[in-house]
């Protein structure tokens, strides 16, 4: 039982895994230069929740604290099934839920949900909470209430109940909880509302700072660029006060912001010497944090080498520098996915596909871009085989990368075509999403420009 426990357990971090590497593929089809830009904080989220987990893999040791959430509590047929930003959703609330569920003197009603999260009894949780009444407690348990509906893949009994938590207790963290729901479902104008009610409830700098990292993000995704400069450059300057009183527990909000700073300003090219500069101090506080604690900041470290090593590929002069932070970045990943697979594999993928396109504008290292994207290719083809409604898109953007290779790299009509119309047939499975379609839509057009 224990073993059967455990398959599901890696196949779910599958699952989470594959929202990280589903965006940084939609960046590529926009720019093909761009790949791994937009996973920062995402893969963050994703090391932690594997570095949890994989506790299960090995002997549970004296001192470790197993996760709350058992696999058993999981339905992960339904999981399958999700789009890809309510797996973003639930890989967040889980990571959440195993940190608050795991602390000190928990209140009795939220013993009881450990209990019976510990028994795979997620209906019993959510009945066992009473929401009753009208008060700061009853607000709290709307909120649990509603994360325990994400864990079930319930996201409208889950938006019902942030919603109540906001209107019994508008607090800060009942605003702030419903503007990263919104947040993450892409409904942006209700997050923006929620987002800016946060920053008049901050009541600490770590709660502006906060805010405004999370408010930097949802601009940036809506192409409000001056604005999410703006916000993450005084969230930056907010944590490194912070910072400079406890470093320890706010320099990697420095590192995280920092690299959200340099997605931003890597858009922009008269930017990119402040983007290279954000990425490298954010790289450096990683680095160092990872000298101490390896399982928990070496992952950070490989995203960071992966974005500067994007941003050093635009440049003729600096391609042997992107050379060098993807093979480190990869380095890591492969180690990484050495010992839980299941969560890293799809990191590796990511920055294969990244230094084969680097490969492939130097005729003298063909070889080595073909080699980098077919192990690209076989890992989601791999992952694909395993959980098609996760890594349909994964699969089918790595079929057109190496279409394009074929294209514009080393010509070969056929084998472009091949691999063309096999990533169309791949997609016309894939649910419908904006990036299945993108992706979809450039298929087509390759195949219309060869005929």
């Amino acid at each position: 039982m224990k073993e059967r426990n455990l398959k599901l357990l890696k196949w779910l971090l599958t699952i989470l895994t594959a929202t990280g590497i589903a965006i940084s593929i939609y960046a590529y089809i926009k720019d093909k230069s761009s790949i791994g830009n937009l996973t920062g904080a995402i893969s963050a989220i994703v090391g932690f929740i594997s570095v949890r987990l994989a506790l299960l893999d090995h002997k549970k040791p004296k001192n470790v604290i197993q996760p709350a959430i058992q696999p058993g509590v999981l339905d992960l047929t339904l999981a399958t099934k999700l789009a890809i930003e309510e797996l973003n959703i639930l890989k967040e609330t889980i990571a959440k839920l195993n940190e608050e569920l795991n602390r000190k003197n928990l209140p009795p009603w939220d013993q009881v949900i450990k209990d019976y999260l510990a028994k795979g009894e997620i209906e019993k949780a959510i009945e066992s909470l009473n929401t009753d009444a009208a008060d700061e407690e009853a607000a709290q348990k709307h909120i649990r209430k509603a994360e325990l509906y994400i864990i079930n893949c319930q996201f409208p009994e889950a938006e019902h109940h942030f919603k109540q938590a906001v209107a019994i207790f508008p607090s800060f963290n009942t605003n702030c909880k419903i503007a990263s729901f919104y947040q993450n479902l892409n409904r942006f104008n209700e997050s923006f509302e929620f987002y800016n009610l946060c920053l008049k409830l901050a009541a600490t700098p770590d709660e502006r700072a906060m805010t405004l990292n999370n408010l930097g993000n949802l601009q940036a995704a809506t192409n409000s660029h001056k604005e999410a400069f703006q916000s993450y450059t005084e969230a930056v300057e907010i944590y490194r006060d912070l910072a400079s009183q406890n470093p320890s527990a706010y320099l990697p909000a420095v590192a995280m912001t920092l690299n959200n700073l340099g997605n931003l300003q890597s858009k922009f090219s008269d930017s990119h010497k402040e983007a290279y500069q954000s990425y490298t101090e954010a790289l450096e506080i990683y680095r160092d944090f990872a000298s101490q604690n390896p399982s928990v900041y070496l992952p950070a470290v490989a995203m960071t080498l992966n974005n500067l090593g994007v941003l050093q590929s635009k440049f003729s002069d600096s391609h042997k520098e992107a050379y060098q932070s993807y093979t480190e970045a990869l380095e890591i990943r492969r180690d990484l996915a050495s010992r839980n697979p299941s969560a890293y594999l799809p990191a590796v993928a990511n920055t294969l596909n990244n230094l084969g396109v680097l490969q492939s504008k130097f005729s003298d290292s063909h070889k080595e871009a073909y080699q980098s994207c077919t192990e690209a290719l076989k890992i989601y083809r791999d992952l694909a085989s395993q959980n098609p409604s996760a890594y349909r898109p994964d699969f089918a953007a790595s079929l057109l990368n190496l279409s394009l290779f074929y294209k514009d790299d080393v010509p070969d009509k056929e084998l472009s075509l091949k691999y063309a119309r096999e990533a169309e047939k791949v997609l016309s499975k894939c649910n419908d999403s904006p990036m299945a379609n993108d992706l979809l839509n450039n298929v087509r057009l390759l195949i219309e420009q060869w005929n």
